[in-house]
């Protein structure tokens, strides 16, 4: 299994829904952000004094944790809608809201989300290697989830450590090949905000604001492009994990 290969499956796989994965991702980024500012900002009394606070309120703080805690199928149905893609099954925009028709399934998706938290989180208390070494072994946990939705949270998990058993490597180089992209996608603000500053000390308000902005779509446009690329990458990594585990049908026969 080559880093390349799967990148390049992965590349292959967008052409033709590169814009709808784009709106879908767009779409998950406004569920994820705009309802929690606009909560915080009534909760703090208004846009003023949402502005002029030092410190976040304890009706906003409970918010968020409800929401981050409503959202988590939202998040895994994004990464089901790529295996969909790269499968060669109709992705559908809708299937981030659907998802939270089955009642059942989102709290098994919810509760399984808390026990790998706290797994992970103990094994970081322990050492940090060990619980970065184990969050790579749950990390195909909510794929396979999506092929057996019937599994309980402990089966999934085992079942992600065991066809990531071999793997874990080569999963984390996947997840690092993505540093010079991730890098070029923060470039576009980063220069934006350095001439905003600049242009400010020559009180040049028009352009400086120009440049901001600019600066911050050319990061959104980066952003809706390499985060349905990495997206695509992973379940496609997962695919190909499945393929190796799964004989083939003449091994099958012959048995």
């Amino acid at each position: 299994m080559r880093i390349s290969e799967i990148k390049d499956d992965a590349r292959s796989s967008l052409k033709g829904y590169a814009v709808l994965a784009g709106l879908f991702i767009f779409i998950q980024l406004l569920i994820s952000a705009v309802p929690p500012n606009i909560a915080d900002i009534v909760l703090s009394g208004g846009f003023s004094n949402w502005l002029d606070r030092t410190d976040t309120s304890i009706s906003s703080s409970i918010f968020q944790f409800i929401y981050i805690i409503v959202l988590i199928p939202l998040n895994i149905a994004s990464t089901w809608f790529f295996l969909n893609l790269i499968r060669e099954e109709e992705p559908k925009i809708s299937s981030i809201f659907t998802i939270y028709q089955k009642g059942k399934l989102v709290f098994k998706l919810i509760w399984t989300s808390i026990i790998q938290f706290i797994l992970v989180l103990l094994w970081l208390l322990l050492l940090i290697v060990p619980g970065i070494i184990k969050g790579l072994s749950y990390s195909q946990t909510f794929f396979v989830l999506k092929d057996h939705p019937e599994y309980s949270a402990g089966k999934a998990i085992k079942e992600s450590k065991l066809l990531m058993k071999g793997y874990k490597w080569k999963f984390f180089l996947l997840g690092l090949s993505f540093i010079g992209w991730a890098l070029l996608t923060a470039a576009p603000i980063i220069i934006g905000i350095i001439a905003f500053a600049l242009l400010m000390t020559f009180q040049m308000a028009v352009i400086s604001i120009v440049f901001l902005v600019l600066g911050i779509l050319g990061t959104v446009w980066f952003y809706l492009w390499l985060i349905p690329y990495i997206n695509a990458s992973y379940a496609t990594f997962y695919q190909r994990l499945v393929d190796i585990h799964t004989p083939a049908e003449s091994d099958t026969e012959l048995q």
